[in-house]
């Protein structure tokens, strides 16, 4: 054994260490990729809603460790915000779509790296932007390993003075990446295609509606008041949303905005709802613009199709009870029945122009889009030739004049929402009841309806608002066969919470044409839900034919609807008459139990009935 051995270990031991100043060197630490950013997928293309991250809790600093980038922002502050995206699969770049739900200015600039510890190169110049949705395109000219975005908020704008900005808990930052395609329109509706304007119409309402990429809305958002005083455009101005239309009424005011496209508009609309605007807006609300489908409305591949079923009528009796005879006529005096409907219009052809002329609008109030002389308004055209062509509301308008038996003059007044493709916008809709309303009508005829799991905030104002000035809003339960209490139909489903405002109206028949309560049934068809449908009608009235001469009977709780409206008409045309009114009329189907409110009916025949 060499017994010198351990002595030279040690010695060379403390050489070494006398060598490098007695203090051992450590290996170098690897530097640690681990950040936490969190991480932005690629959402795929064609995909129609993006694959989201979301940034919250923007007062406080983001926690976690994270790149130092060198941030070309000037206003860059301590409660930035850093996401990482993944290499693009296709070379060029991709492009980042930015929702700011923040009442601040967004300040985005995006990176690029070798390895999570090279040199962070600017592949964007900082982007300064306050709207609630914007694009940033990125161009890639060299590849990178990892690539970073960050985002800082201020409430100072870009040559502005630092001010930082302390969002409440509900404001988000959300981003998506997309490296290909971005998401298209699902097509477009012919709208004002003449791009007529009305006197004092601030805004020209466009030749055509895209359709969003999701086929359930127009791609914008409704911007709307439940009382005058807002500036709704100013609104959406300072949302970054340009105006499409914009409306302002007596009783309130909507603006139609349009969203960028390629963007969600379910997440605009979200961001919209946060960036709260430098005005009071107490009483306003965001929603999308809803396509209303007059034939389809649970079917989006079909919104923009469809038809009324003509069926025969068997039973004399009942031909007799539901028989076409207009006898009504308007005049230029107060005391009147007034009567809206909002509709498809009415056929102008010569065999039926008769009917809506000896009915059309004398009264002295005006707006800016009815007065004395007119059938009505074409919202679809934008003109005062509310001419049908779907068909739909000639049915609708035949229905209520050719059944009103009242003594007192009846005035109709034909809004025309929907147009050749057979669908409208939740804008018409809501201008088309604010004009109702504003023009002192008694009862409005709404034969259609559309499905949302949301309450629809603007057309809840105007029920109320309809409650207020004593107007009944009649409306169908709709054609699908579903239970309206649990798939929520509106404006139908608003008649459980508004029952003396809001009648839906579902579609009954005989068990074999035989008139007998224990022989009403509610039509296979017919939407039912309790409390949502109030009352069901006969299925069918006899009405024009559309385009010549002649009658015919046609099915669904479109035409149910009117048989109701009509009633209250002839109520209403000998005395102040409300819903209660109504209700003294109603029968009670044993079969309709479960399936309308109260199992109630209207008969179709009212024996001993005297308006």
């Amino acid at each position: 054994m060499n017994v010198h051995t351990p002595y030279c270990w040690f010695f060379s031991l403390c050489l070494i260490v006398a060598v490098s100043g007695c203090e051992p060197v450590a290996d170098p630490e690897p530097a640690s990729c681990d950040y936490s950013t969190p991480q932005l997928a690629y959402t795929p293309a064609g995909a129609c809603e993006p694959k989201l991250v979301w940034l919250r809790a923007l007062s406080r600093p983001q926690e976690g460790k994270f790149p130092e980038l060198p941030a070309k922002c000037d206003q860059a502050g301590e409660l930035g915000r850093i996401v990482e995206v993944p290499a693009p699969p296709r070379s060029g770049g991709f492009t980042l779509h930015v929702y700011n739900g923040s009442e601040a200015y967004a300040y985005v600039q995006v990176f690029g790296a070798e390895s999570c510890v090279g040199d962070f190169v600017p592949l964007t110049d900082c982007v300064a932007d306050n709207r609630v949705g914007f694009k940033v395109p990125v161009v890639i000219d060299a590849d990178y390993e990892r690539y970073f975005v960050r985002i800082d908020l201020a409430t100072s704008g870009p040559d502005e003075d630092y001010k930082a900005y302390f969002g409440s808990e509900d404001n988000f930052v959300a981003l998506a990446a997309y490296d290909g395609r971005q998401p298209s329109f699902a097509g477009r509706m012919e709208y004002n295609k003449r791009e007529n304007q009305v006197p004092g119409q601030a805004v020209v309402p466009p030749p055509t509606l895209p359709v969003s990429c999701t086929g359930l809305t127009f791609h914008r958002l409704i911007f709307s008041s439940c009382g005058s005083g807002q500036d709704l455009a100013a609104w959406a101005d300072e949302m970054g949303l340009p105006v499409s239309e914009a409306y302002g009424g007596k009783e309130g005011s909507v603006v139609a905005a349009d969203a960028p496209e390629g963007m969600s508009l379910q997440t605009i609309g979200g961001a919209a709802k946060q960036k709260r605007p430098s005005q009071d807006t107490t009483g306003t609300s965001v929603e999308p613009d809803y396509i209303i489908s007059l034939f389809n409305p649970d079917d989006p591949n079909n919104y923009f199709s469809g038809d009324l079923e003509r069926i025969t009528l068997k039973n004399e009796k009942i031909q007799n009870c539901v028989a076409f005879k207009p006898t009504a006529v308007s005049t230029s005096d107060e005391e009147q029945v007034i009567v809206s409907i909002i509709d498809s219009g009415v056929d102008f052809s010569p065999a039926n122009l008769d009917y809506w002329n000896a009915t059309k609008y004398r009264q002295a109030v005006k707006t800016n889009f009815m007065q004395a002389g007119q059938l009505g308004f074409d919202f679809i055209n934008n003109d005062v030739e509310p001419e049908d062509v779907s068909p739909h509301g000639t049915f609708v308008a035949g229905a209520v004049v050719g059944g009103y038996r009242g003594s007192a003059p009846l005035t109709t007044i034909n809004f025309k929402i929907f147009g050749a493709d057979k669908a409208a916008t939740y804008f018409g809709a809501l201008v088309a009841i604010n004009e109702a309303i504003a023009l002192n009508s008694d009862v409005v005829n709404m034969s259609w309806g559309f499905y949302s799991k949301e309450r629809p905030a603007a057309l809840e104002c105007l029920v109320k608002q309809a409650a207020d000035r004593g107007v009944v809003l009649v409306t169908s339960a709709g054609n699908e066969g579903n239970n309206i209490h649990n798939v929520r139909q509106w404006p139908a489903s608003f008649a459980a919470d508004y029952p003396e405002t809001v009648v839906s109206v579902a579609s009954y028949a005989f068990e074999n044409e035989t008139i007998d309560p224990t022989k009403v049934i509610l039509t296979d068809f017919s939407n039912r839900g309790i409390p949502d449908v109030a009352v069901a009608a006969f299925m069918t009235t006899e009405t024009p034919n559309y385009g010549g001469i002649g009658t015919g009977y046609f099915l669904g709780t479109s035409i149910s609807t009117p048989i109701v409206t009509r009633t209250l008409a002839n109520l209403e045309s000998a005395r102040p008459a409300d819903v209660n009114h109504l209700q003294g009329l109603y029968d009670q189907g044993p079969q309709l139990s479960g399936l309308v409110f109260k199992e109630a009916y209207l008969p179709v025949c009212l024996e001993g009935y005297t308006p």
